[in-house]
């Protein structure tokens, strides 16, 4: 049966502080002032309170800290999901681990699978697990930054007996830098078309620790690698857009390419 739930997006490209957490929760703050609808689902980008520096460890939290205090204070503000990454800590290790919270509770966590060269690497902690969230007849799977580097961790499935799809939507969050802004795009598009899904991505804006300069390239992209809006590079704003199931089932039923997937 065809469905007609639209939801609507709120994608938040930010320029992240290195040093001071609470200056990048007011700036999240005003920006979210900007939105002229209500959303559904708010996406902060990957280390959305602090960014990657050499201080990663100090920044660290644990799953009572104020950068996840922060998240449930704005699901319960715009009664909305809000999706962001935070370095937690916890049993001696550190992640870079993802949340979903909806009404001031957490629904979901997910820590990234694929750990950047550099200080992920060296002081973080891989995940290994990951799974779709089901949420206003959507199914999404969320993940982080270098994932998006590798298809199988990617890849859509089609269960044909029950005709589901292991998700609808594809979240990426990320601190992907502009040096990579051509990669970047290629791989989204990519990951759009070949897994017959939506992809969200955000990407932060600004100097992170290191010296690296990010543009963005915050934007949504439809099941065909149509991108179907995108913020400014280099600014700082909300992106808004509603999507609606009933076009991407029509897409998937035009060109059936998941009766074909290995």
């Amino acid at each position: 049966m065809e469905t007609n739930t639209n939801i609507n997006i709120c994608l938040v490209q930010s320029d992240i502080d290195s040093a001071d957490k609470q200056k990048n929760f007011a700036n999240d703050r005003a920006l979210l002032a900007q939105m002229r609808q209500q959303p559904d689902l708010i996406v902060l980008p990957e280390m959305f309170s602090c960014g990657f520096s050499e201080d990663i460890v100090s920044h660290a939290e644990t799953m009572q800290g104020m950068s996840v205090q922060f998240m449930k204070d704005i699901s319960l503000q715009y009664h909305a999901v809000v999706i962001g990454s935070v370095p937690i800590k916890e049993n001696a290790s550190i992640y870079n681990r993802l949340f979903w919270i909806f009404n001031g509770e957490i629904v979901y966590t997910y820590d990234k699978r694929h750990l950047y060269f550099g200080c992920e690497k060296t002081y973080l902690k891989a995940g290994h697990n990951k799974s779709a969230v089901q949420f206003h007849a959507w199914n999404m799977m969320p993940l982080i930054c270098y994932d998006i580097r590798f298809p199988k961790w990617c890849r859509n499935e089609y269960d044909a007996k029950n005709k589901k799809f292991l998700y609808d939507i594809l979240i990426v969050i990320a601190n992907f830098p502009s040096v990579r802004a051509d990669a970047f795009q290629t791989l989204l598009t990519t990951r759009a078309i070949e897994n017959q899904a939506y992809v969200f991505a955000v990407n932060r804006i600004g100097k992170d620790g290191y010296d690296n300069e990010h543009k963005g390239q915050t934007q949504i992209i439809d099941p065909f690698g149509m991108t179907l809006a995108q913020m400014p590079d280099y600014q700082q704003g909300v992106l808004e857009y509603a999507i609606n199931q009933r076009y991407l089932e029509k897409s998937r039923l035009f060109f059936p390419v998941f009766e074909d997937w290995d």
